[in-house]
């Protein structure tokens, strides 16, 4: 009996450490988010243009959604400790509040025993209150400069009434409705905004993804042109040592002439993808560009004629 309540003391002191020990570590995972998110927000400054996504795979082992909730959440919750505590999970899910309104969604819920779902039912329901909200007040301002146009025009048209205060009112009602006028504009200029955003998203969503295909093509390009060199520098060396069963021959054939394509296209296979290049490229050394393509495609049509020639009469007969 004595043995068992010893070992059933020690589990308990053992249960104890460890989730105590759980506790601060799980604090230093949700602390060091935030330094990390530092770390890229700082980076992002720095980072040359169309490298970022390199960088954080290699650098933070991050995707660039993780990435952008870390840089947001660090710069609106830097300054709250309350929230750098939570999981980066919870924390992420605390960015689709209204901005300001974070302080009284943690007075107003346990969010550190709450699971992640209930954060994000919890912030749903305080974004919809913080609608109705705005939407009360957008209505009674309206309700509000109803009853004073009316009242003013009231006024105005009541004769009693003498001529500076009727020009007054009058002056006022104006002003009310180019108030309401500049309400409007701000409003539908605001709505415009943030479909152009929506828009431009698309945009770069789409641009990286062409990018991304463009870069594995250059890569795909770079490597057969390393082993087009590699067989290059093969074939040179074998014909240094001075190889008996592969005499040099000055005869043009088949496996020569495949050896020679393979090297020119792997050395010039990048050309056709440098249109940004050549648009940025002073027009002298563009035009040098252009006279060596000539050569190129001077030759390749000579040697298409040779290639479809034929013999009649023991005479070579070109066809054009």
């Amino acid at each position: 009996m004595t043995e068992l309540t010893n070992t059933t003391e020690t589990n308990l002191a053992t249960l104890e450490r460890v989730t105590a020990e759980a506790r601060i570590l799980r604090m230093s995972i949700n602390i060091n988010m935030f330094h990390l998110a530092r770390v890229l927000v700082e980076a992002k400054a720095v980072v040359p243009h169309g490298e970022w996504l390199a960088w954080i795979r290699d650098n933070a082992d991050v995707s660039e959604k993780t990435a952008e909730d870390m840089m947001a959440a660090y710069r609106r919750f830097k300054d709250n400790p309350q929230i750098q505590q939570l999981a980066p999970s919870k924390t992420f899910k605390l960015l689709a509040l209204p901005v300001g309104a974070e302080d009284a969604f943690m007075k107003q819920n346990d969010v550190e025993n709450m699971t992640v779902r209930q954060i994000a039912e919890a912030v749903k329901k305080a974004r919809a209150e913080e609608r109705a909200y705005a939407e009360r007040e957008i209505e009674r301002e309206r309700e509000w400069r109803k009853q004073a146009e009316a009242r003013a025009r009231e006024l105005y048209e009541n004769p009693e009434v003498p001529k500076e205060v009727a020009e007054e009112l009058r002056q006022a009602r104006e002003n009310a409705r180019n108030e309401k006028e500049q309400h409007d504009y701000f409003a539908n200029r605001a709505r415009d905004l943030g479909n152009e955003n929506a828009a431009l998203k698309r945009e770069r969503s789409a641009w990286e993804q062409e990018k991304a295909g463009m870069e594995e093509d250059q890569q795909e390009q770079q490597a057969k042109y390393e082993e087009l060199k590699k067989d290059y520098l093969n074939l040179k060396s074998t014909m240094k040592r001075g190889d008996t069963d592969n005499p040099q021959s000055d005869e043009l054939t088949l496996d020569v002439f495949n050896s020679a394509v393979r090297e020119f296209t792997g050395i010039c296979a990048r050309m056709p993808y440098m249109g940004s290049i050549f648009a940025d490229m002073p027009e002298d050394e563009r035009r040098r560009f252009d006279v060596l393509l000539q050569s190129v495609e001077g030759w390749a049509a000579g040697a298409r004629r040779a290639l479809n020639a034929y013999i009649l009469e023991g005479e070579v007969i070109d066809v054009q």
